[in-house]
């Protein structure tokens, strides 16, 4: 009797706090980053970044095309140049190659900064409305579900999907800081 006595005492204890679980709330998860994406305005930062990436794109591959005409006219004419003018094609061709590497770590910098600055501005907006939200729809937790399909996982390793409310959260997003815009 005394070595099963744990086990009654904890048997009990497990019965009497169910109903205290039941009374607990709701929990539910959220794809933030399908959120942020999923916004109009999110959509809008999409589209600007995109735009924004096409133009140095466009700008890089100039720089590009003048480094390839040069190396090509090196490869070409090298033996008939003198020795002078192969050396400064040759250091203006190096020149162009820093110039190209240094612009290309300019813009990706440049990009990842714009990408952050519009993240930050709007998952602050975001976490507002998700608070929001989880009170108004007695939430007691809600969880980062991440992104399977793109194999990044949040805090939540499996969800059955009645308990996302991203999309819940994107249609009050749009609702709230489209009508403000």
């Amino acid at each position: 009797m005394i070595r099963s006595m744990p086990f009654i005492i904890l048997t009990a204890v497990f019965f009497l706090s169910a109903p205290l679980y039941a009374q607990q709330g709701k929990i539910g998860v959220i794809n933030m980053q399908r959120a942020l994406n999923g916004t109009e305005e999110g959509q809008k930062e999409l589209k600007k970044l995109k735009k924004r990436l096409n133009s140095e794109n466009k700008i890089f591959k100039k720089k590009e095309d003048k480094i390839k005409k040069l190396q090509d006219e090196l490869s070409k004419q090298g033996f008939l140049l003198s020795d002078k003018s192969r050396v400064e094609k040759e250091e203006k061709f190096r020149q162009l190659n820093r110039d190209i590497e240094r612009y290309q770590e300019d813009s990706r910098a440049e990009f990842t900064r714009l990408q952050r600055e519009a993240t930050d501005r709007m998952f602050k907006k975001l976490m507002k409305i998700l608070t929001d939200y989880a009170k108004n729809n007695n939430f007691s937790i809600i969880l980062e579900a991440g992104n399977s399909n793109a194999n990044m996982p949040g805090m939540v390793l499996y969800n059955d999907k009645k308990v996302d409310v991203t999309d819940d959260v994107i249609n009050l997003y749009n609702k709230k800081i489209g009508a403000k815009k």
